[in-house]
């Protein structure tokens, strides 16, 4: 299971990353990357978005990965992972931009978003996850 997770992480690139603070929920349609064993997730914001405080306050985050766009016919199974984790607002500048480059090489309609000056990068450190296979099968994994 662990492996048809980590492989939907890696071959995704939209996610809906969810964060709350104050008993506040929030969620947000973000492009992602990866590291290369799936077990970080990497995103950007700005200093004065939302998700941000939630971040700051509450590093408690999940993340909603799908395979609808990969479908190929009406009787395909949709496949859905949570990702279960916590995330941080990286500080070591080497990194931001190691992972900004990487994140506007895969999608560059980031460019504008990553050149502005109070562009922050988000890491996602994966915790646990839940693999659905259609609407009737789910699975935790503890990574």
């Amino acid at each position: 299971m662990e492996d048809k997770a980590k492989k939907m992480i890696a071959e995704g690139s939209l996610c809906v990353l969810s964060s709350c603070s104050e008993d506040i929920p929030n969620s947000s349609l973000m492009q992602y990357i990866s590291d290369e064993t799936a077990d970080k997730i990497y995103m950007i914001t700005l200093k004065d978005s939302t998700k941000y405080r939630n971040i700051s306050q509450n590093p408690r985050v999940s993340l909603l990965i799908d395979t609808r766009d990969r479908l190929t016919s009406d009787t395909e199974r949709i496949r859905s992972l949570i990702v279960y984790g916590t995330a941080k607002i990286l500080e070591d500048q080497a990194a931001k931009i190691d992972i900004l480059k990487r994140l506007v090489e895969k999608h560059r309609n980031l460019i504008p978003l990553s050149e502005k000056s109070d562009c922050q990068v988000i890491q996602v450190r994966v915790e646990r996850l839940l693999l659905l296979d259609g609407v009737d099968e789910g699975h935790y994994v503890d990574v």
